[in-house]
C-alpha cells in the first residue's frame, strides 16, 4: 500500500499530504487529539485529556483495521504535523455493513478546503477498499454552523435529530444523524 494518498497546496501555497498512519504518528497523533479536547471543538472529546496509552490503543486497532480492510483512517500531514484526521470504524455484527464516519481539523486548516478534500479522499477509499460497508453514518453538533452544508455537498443526507442531544461548552445542543450510501 501507497502510503500518501494526495499531495497538495493550501490556498496560501503550503504543501500538505494526506496518508495512511503509521505507528510512529503515535506522538503527534496524541498531541493532535488532546490540542482538539481542549479546544472543546465539535468533537466528542470536551476538555478531557487522552493519555499515551488511550492513544496508542486507538492507533493499533486503526492500524489492524487498515491491514485487514475493515476500517479507514487518513492523516493530514503539514510541516510534519498531523493537522487533520478522518476514520471509518466499523459496527459489529448484525450492522457490519454499516461504518462510523469521522473527522476532526486543526484550527489553523480550518476553512481552506483540506476537510472536504479529506472527506472526499475517505468517501472514495472505503467506497473502494472496504468492501461489504454499505452505509456510513455520523453525528454533527447542530450548532456547528459549516459542518452539515459540507455532509450534505459530499452527498449525506439527515435522517434525524436528537434535541439536546450532545453536551457541549455546559449547553445541551441538538445531535444532527446523516448517512452516505456508499455507491455499488
Amino acid at each position: 500500500m501507497n502510503n500518501i494518498v494526495f499531495e497538495g497546496k493550501t490556498p496560501d501555497g503550503i504543501p500538505y499530504i494526506i496518508r495512511y498512519p503509521k505507528d510512529t504518528d503515535l506522538t503527534s497523533m496524541w498531541r493532535y487529539i488532546n490540542e482538539l479536547s481542549k479546544e472543546q471543538t465539535y468533537i466528542s472529546f470536551q476538555g478531557e485529556e487522552i493519555s499515551p496509552e488511550e492513544e496508542k490503543e486507538f492507533l493499533n486497532s486503526s492500524l489492524k483495521n487498515i491491514s485487514e480492510k475493515k476500517g479507514l483512517m487518513l492523516i493530514v500531514e503539514l510541516k510534519g504535523e498531523i493537522v487533520g484526521v478522518s476514520d471509518v470504524r466499523p459496527q459489529p455484527r448484525v450492522s457490519s455493513h454499516v461504518g462510523v464516519f469521522g473527522i476532526s481539523l486543526a484550527k489553523e486548516v480550518r476553512g481552506k478546503g483540506i476537510g472536504k478534500k479529506l472527506m472526499q479522499l475517505a468517501l472514495d477509499v472505503a467506497s473502494r477498499d472496504l468492501k461489504g460497508l454499505r452505509i456510513l453514518e455520523l453525528e454533527c453538533f447542530g450548532n456547528n454552523p459549516v459542518a452539515p452544508q459540507l455532509y450534505k455537498s459530499l452527498g449525506f443526507k439527515e435522517y434525524g435529530v436528537l434535541p439536546g442531544g450532545i453536551a457541549h461548552k455546559g449547553k445541551f445542543v441538538d445531535c444532527i444523524y446523516m448517512y452516505y450510501e456508499i455507491p455499488s
